[in-house]
């Protein structure tokens, strides 16, 4: 399994727990220099995870949720980058896609929906920008950490936002999938915001749920959970104006 950020939790947790290379070592009964090598390879198999968890006295999933939480939860971008992506709003969805949405790149190619050409050279630009990496397999690394949501708020990407949810509603409507959700209500003021922090703490329940989702597929190759995309979009003025 693809698993980096997990090997570096497995090590903390090891040096939080005080096991050495060779207590670990003679608990899964190899050389010292066979752990070492097992913890400093870009890889690694269940199995041994879950011995090495086991060894920690965690189970697999306590290290998933350790990881996940031990990472960088939210990615803002700099000027330029923002720029970049205004003008490469292609560039942006396939960013979302590899660090967001945790969508390996062969996928995208498979996909045939970008030309392959057009793939690498937004990972070229996105590489020059230092927001990912490509590394051998056809794999990319997140620069910096992974990304558990991703923040636009006061930039120009918010314009983005609002035209692929544009497009978003209308591809409910052309192909007939998807509900879409509406109401005008009339509330006060401190209900109108409490309403709001409703919606925030729902999204950011999903939020959650759904990078736990990502952790599996990433680390086990789940492939059971859907994408479900939602919007959230509140405005002070009716619906039908």
């Amino acid at each position: 399994m693809d698993s980096e950020f997990f090997i570096k939790e497995l090590k903390r947790q090891l040096k939080h727990a005080r096991i050495g290379y060779r207590e670990l070592a003679s608990a899964l009964k190899m050389s010292e220099a066979g752990v070492k090598k097992l913890l400093n390879k870009s890889d690694l198999s269940m199995a041994r995870a879950a011995q090495v968890c086991e060894v920690l006295g965690l189970s697999l999933a306590d290290v998933l949720k350790s990881t996940e939480e031990s990472l960088r939860a939210e990615q803002s971008f700099d000027d330029l980058q923002i720029r970049h992506f205004v003008r490469n709003p292609e560039h942006f969805k396939i960013y979302m896609k590899l660090v967001h949405e945790k969508v390996s790149l062969d996928e995208i190619i498979g996909s045939g929906q970008v030309d392959k050409k057009a793939i690498f050279r937004a990972i070229k630009s996105l590489e020059d920008l230092k927001l990912l990496k490509l590394i051998p397999g056809n794999r990319v690394q997140s620069v910096g950490g992974e990304v558990g949501r991703v923040n636009t708020n006061g930039t120009a990407l918010e314009n983005l936002k609002v035209d692929f949810t544009v497009d978003f509603i209308r591809r409910i409507g052309v192909e007939k999938t998807g509900t879409i959700y509406g109401g005008v209500y009339l509330l006060p003021p401190e209900e109108a915001r409490e309403l709001q922090e409703q919606l925030s703490e729902l999204q950011m329940r999903y939020t959650h749920r759904s990078s736990t989702h990502r952790r599996l597929k990433r680390h086990q190759g789940e492939r059971a959970a859907k994408t479900v995309s939602i919007v959230l979009a509140v405005g002070p003025f009716s619906l039908f104006d």
